[in-house]
């Protein structure tokens, strides 16, 4: 195929997956095209593609700088736009058959925090004016649109200056009260560390940290909370208390201690989620919150952290909430069914019953 059928042919799978509600899009070698709708891969009822063809695809959708990094490290993660359809993240990797890819759609509007039935604990917290605020949960749990639809609010009631540290960028800001400073690890900035070690020199109000991955940017996303930016960062884990866990996890045994002193200061909130099929179709995110109180404080700052379970369970009236609590909402409002309420509820290990 020429490189513009090839284009064309992208493009087409592309518009297909916005057009059927898909989330993403597989590329794989030997094989149908596949689109992820409401959790679950379906496939296209395309031809196969060969492994050549999915080589071809890719390269049509990098710039030379990715091509390089690709055939350096055998993947690369970057955003692609593709004009009159949408933005997407795109991971591309080898596997055993050849190339392949997945790509994620990324709606060109950023979402409102009331289109995601939030918690009002949500748009409190993007009036703080420092500190740390974790979004965790699962990859594709909706963190990165969560995170999104809270700077949106900020953006559209406060005067701040907002940096965002992504790899790649996402959403695309249109700036309304707020400044932003979008920058995209391998292509503005060479690694989050950098970025984050620049930014307090940027007069920022609040930065976004994509996702702390090491050591290095945990202690720089803690030190910038602690001199007056407000953070906002993901990771990858299944609940609230599993997230303080994982940040102390990321340091050597040596430093917990003077960590634990640092992020019981600095930590909000966390903000766990999955999402989780609605009646009718789609899909809805259900929150576990965790609200930094002098208790929360003091077992982060003790390594109680077995305790914070609880902690969120009797906490109600501050906000805080667990996953079987808010499920139980959701289905008293019938927003989901019984049955994956109960489901849903033993993958989360609660005891609870309906």
């Amino acid at each position: 195929m020429t490189d513009k059928g090839m284009s064309l042919k992208v493009n087409s799978l592309l518009r297909l997956c916005v057009q059927q509600g898909g989330s993403d899009l597989h590329l794989v070698p030997n094989g149908q095209p596949l689109l992820r709708i409401d959790g679950n891969l379906r496939r296209l009822g395309e031809p196969d593609l060969s492994a050549a063809d999915v080589g071809d695809m890719l390269l049509e959708l990098m710039n030379e700088q990715q091509k390089k990094l690709y055939q350096k490290r055998l993947d690369v993660d970057f955003a692609h736009s593709s004009k009159g359809i949408g933005r997407f993240r795109v991971n591309a990797f080898h596997q055993y058959h050849g190339q392949a890819a997945a790509l994620r759609f990324i709606p060109d509007q950023v979402p409102e925090l009331s289109s995601l039935t939030a918690n009002p604990v949500f748009e409190r917290l993007t009036h703080c004016s420092n500190g740390i605020i974790l979004i965790t949960g699962p990859s594709g749990s909706g963190k990165s649109t969560t995170a999104a639809a809270m700077l949106e609010r900020v953006n559209k009631s406060q005067s701040k200056h907002i940096i965002t540290i992504e790899d790649p960028i996402e959403f695309i800001y249109k700036p309304k009260k707020c400044l932003f400073s979008q920058r995209g690890v391998g292509h503005e900035v060479a690694d989050f560390q950098g970025a984050l070690r620049s930014a307090l020199r940027e007069d920022p109000d609040i930065i976004l940290v994509g996702e702390i991955r090491d050591s290095k940017t945990a202690r720089l996303a803690m030190t910038a909370a602690e001199t007056g930016h407000l953070v906002v960062a993901s990771l990858h884990t299944a609940s609230a208390a599993k997230a303080v866990d994982r940040m102390l996890d990321l340091f050597a045994e040596a430093d917990k201690s003077t960590v634990r002193g640092l992020l019981s200061q600095s930590l909000r909130a966390v903000l766990a989620q999955k999402l989780v099929p609605k009646q009718g179709g789609g899909r809805i995110a259900v929150h576990e919150i965790l609200i930094s109180t002098v208790a929360v404080q003091n077992l982060v700052r003790q390594g109680r952290t077995d305790q914070l379970a609880s902690v969120i369970e009797t906490s109600t009236d501050l906000g805080m909430q667990t996953f079987e609590q808010h499920l139980r909402q959701l289905k008293d409002c019938q927003i989901i069914t019984p049955e994956v309420y109960q489901r849903v509820v033993e993958e989360t290990g609660s005891t609870a019953r309906f």
